[in-house]
């Protein structure tokens, strides 16, 4: 059974779930999660926000602790993050992976500076994320409530953006008169788009 849609519109449905969930509070594709793996071949998986896009580069961007095993992952080659975002209400996954880097520290300092205090707890734990503690804790600083805006800055030094330029992307959509898939391939400063047998 063949369904008539075209590709470059299901490619365009992808990136505007992508913006949605940019922009709109709650939007499944604002919370995709994101995998790693390690030089054991063990990937590792973390739901991560999405802070930005951009459809001309085919990139995203999440902020992560520098001392994440994720960060680990990525200092070795292949340096490659996969994206899985899904919309139950479209019935869209989209799969997306490619070379994943931190941004200059500038721009990263920048962006940590525009950051209010209860968006740098996340980069604020005294001991890396996974280490071991013998009951459940938070990590942040006994203080941490007392603390002025600029007695956070400490955190700087932890936060870390980073970007994956998408080399390959994957579009399935579910539908009861037949699922479809789309593979798109980054070619020069376009997409390749190829369908695929779901």
């Amino acid at each position: 059974m063949s369904r008539k849609i075209k590709a470059a519109n299901l490619w365009k449905q992808a990136w505007n779930l992508i913006f949605a969930g940019l922009n709109t509070p709650g939007h499944p594709f604002g919370t995709p999660s994101v995998a790693t793996c390690g030089s054991d071949g063990v990937p590792r998986q973390r739901t991560l926000v999405l802070r930005n896009a951009d459809r001309a580069s085919g990139s995203l961007r999440a902020y992560t602790d520098n001392r994440s095993i994720k960060m680990t992952h990525l200092a070795h080659a292949p340096r490659v993050a996969s994206w899985l975002f899904w919309d139950p209400e479209s019935r869209i996954q989209l799969t997306a992976s490619g070379p994943t880097l931190a941004v200059p520290r500038t721009e990263e300092q920048a962006i940590f500076q525009s950051l209010p205090k209860h968006s740098r707890r996340a980069y604020a734990t005294e001991l890396p994320p996974g280490t071991p503690t013998s009951q459940a804790q938070c990590g942040l600083p006994a203080t941490w409530d007392a603390l002025s805006l600029e007695e956070t800055d400490y955190g700087e030094a932890n936060f870390r953006v980073l970007e994956t330029r998408i080399h390959r992307a994957e579009v399935l959509q579910l539908d009861r008169d037949g699922n479809v898939r789309l593979v798109a391939h980054r070619s020069r400063d376009d997409w390749a788009l190829q369908w695929v047998v779901p």
